[in-house]
């Protein structure tokens, strides 16, 4: 049967927990993992302080061995400074705008800070369950447990580089950029208003002529025939009659006859339903404006025996 390696399981196993931690770190960006690293020591710092004397009172509380007891106590204020401070202070940033750059320092940051928590978890499994033999085997194990040192100063010095080489990309991309000045030029002196004057706003609409039908009128249409005085030439009692195709009538003061309109002059003296005397008959030339078959004889539009306008077209009837 074969037999499993045990030095070489724990270092699998160890790198795995470092490696977990680089797409949270990528994710977060650099300053949510730097809270992490403060939380960190943050957490060893107490655990240092602390763990002597709340051992006791742990284990006198539960009846635990003074190594479980300080072991218990310095891996919770390890995890409570990381997750409370360093988790909970990323959260309290928000979701700043992260670029490319922020994500790979904030992956590597995580890596660092994954291998610095086991560092110190190591070491106090070492002081106090008294495993540190079933550690010394392997390759990444030892290197965690005694060389925390030569982390801390390779992780400081990767950072600094990281931090200046920032430094200078800032300053390119700062310089690359416009200024104010450039970007938002000068806006253009506002001229002076003018006092408004009655006349400035005056409307005056335009004269439209009106449209009968598809065909404006004329102006033989629309202007008036000249009216004889009364009794110049008098006439017979039918000559305002006349005859349009169907035997209408029409009236001497609406009479039309070849688009034309006759307006018939009123006597004021003669009041709103003329005087008993004779009658004054104007000259009303004989209309052809529809057909014998009831059409208009412009368009040849079916028309009505009320229709004075063709519907269609306009023309007088």
């Amino acid at each position: 049967m074969p037999q499993i390696d045990t030095p070489l399981l724990l270092d699998v196993l160890l790198g795995l927990v470092i490696l977990l931690f680089v797409p949270f770190g990528i994710r977060r960006g650099v300053a949510k993992e730097a809270m992490v690293s403060a939380g960190i020591f943050l957490g060893a710092t107490l655990a240092e302080r602390f763990a002597a004397s709340w051992s006791l009172w742990l284990g006198d509380r539960f009846g635990l061995a003074p190594g479980a007891a300080s072991f218990a106590v310095s891996a919770g204020l390890l995890f409570g400074g990381a997750f409370l401070l360093g988790y909970g202070g990323g959260a309290a940033l928000g979701a700043p705008r992260l670029g490319v750059l922020s994500r790979l320092v904030g992956g590597l940051l995580a890596a660092f800070n994954a291998a610095l928590m086991l560092s110190y978890l190591l070491s106090w499994v070492e002081r106090d369950l008294g495993q540190g033999g079933s550690l010394d085997e392997g390759y990444l194990g030892p290197w965690l447990l005694q060389r925390t040192s030569d982390l801390l100063l390779a992780a400081a010095g990767v950072l600094v580089l990281l931090t200046v080489l920032s430094w200078i990309v800032n300053l390119f991309r700062a310089q690359r950029q416009p200024h104010r000045e450039e970007a938002y030029p000068a806006r253009a002196a506002r001229p002076n208003q003018v006092p408004m004057t009655p006349e400035s706003e005056k409307y005056e609409p335009a004269d439209h002529v009106a449209r009968s039908g598809r065909f404006a009128p004329g102006v033989d249409a629309t202007s008036p025939l000249s009216a004889t005085a009364a009794g110049a030439s008098p006439w017979g009692p039918g000559a305002g009659r006349t005859v349009n195709g169907n035997g209408r009538e029409t009236h001497a003061a609406t009479t039309v006859s070849g688009d034309e309109t006759v307006w018939a002059a009123w006597d004021p003296a003669a009041g709103p339903y003329g005087s008993g005397g004779a009658r004054a008959e104007w000259p009303v030339a004989p209309a052809v404006g529809v057909t014998p078959d009831e059409r208009c004889a412009v368009c040849h539009a079916r028309v009505g025996p009320r229709d004075v306008f063709c519907p269609e077209c306009g023309a007088t009837l």
